[in-house]
């Protein structure tokens, strides 16, 4: 999902792009720790895209796992870097027009969450 362009936005765009941009975070971190860990996310993954869910499901798991478990030995070193944990994803295909769309429509479909009573956070205004 891409933020909304340009630097005079709204502050309902505004507010989105903070709000992806902290979920973006934690999803490059959550991926650079599993990257450290599992050998699978430092290259292209050659399985079927049905299965990718399975893939990092498990891993998390695991990796929830072993950190409650095994306390006593240090098995997770420092995070890799983003641009390794991204390089997995490298030359994905290109989508059509109905996916950016319907990518347009979710994207605004969250911003009006992010400023709704039932999905505004109390800080949200202060980060922009």
């Amino acid at each position: 999902m891409r933020p909304y362009p340009g630097t005079n936005l709204s502050t309902d765009k505004r507010i989105f792009n903070y709000r992806l941009s902290r979920a973006r975070r934690v999803v490059e971190n959550t991926f650079g720790q599993l990257t450290s860990k599992f050998r699978i996310y430092n290259r292209r993954i050659h399985a079927l895209p049905k299965n990718f869910d399975n893939i990092i499901l498990s891993t998390c798991i695991l990796h929830n796992f072993i950190k409650k478990y095994d306390k006593e030995t240090n098995l997770f070193a420092e995070v890799a870097s983003t641009n390794e944990t991204l390089a997995a994803y490298d030359d994905l295909p290109a989508v059509g027009l109905n996916a950016s769309r319907e990518a347009f429509y979710v994207r605004d479909t969250f911003k009006s969450y992010f400023i709704s009573p039932a999905g505004a956070l109390p800080w949200q205004n202060n980060r922009i």
